[in-house]
């Protein structure tokens, strides 16, 4: 089995993408330094904070149910 070195990237779904860049921005744009970009997939908006070695990014949950 490969050993485990590191995490690329984490997706983590919000009730609400709008209010929760608010909070996002403040973590990694002020205290973390990260960069930031907006992209869609599959008709979803996604905003991604990264550096070079990590990505976290935001997703819409589903709506009126679990995500």
């Amino acid at each position: 089995m490969p050993e485990v070195i590191g995490v690329d990237h984490i997706y983590v779904s919000v009730s609400n993408i709008e209010r929760s860049q608010v909070f996002y921005d403040k973590l990694f744009l002020g205290a973390l330094k990260f960069r930031k970009s907006n992209f869609v997939l599959a008709g979803d908006p996604h905003v991604q904070y990264y550096n070079r070695h990590f990505g976290y990014v935001l997703r819409q949950g589903a709506r009126g149910g679990a995500a």
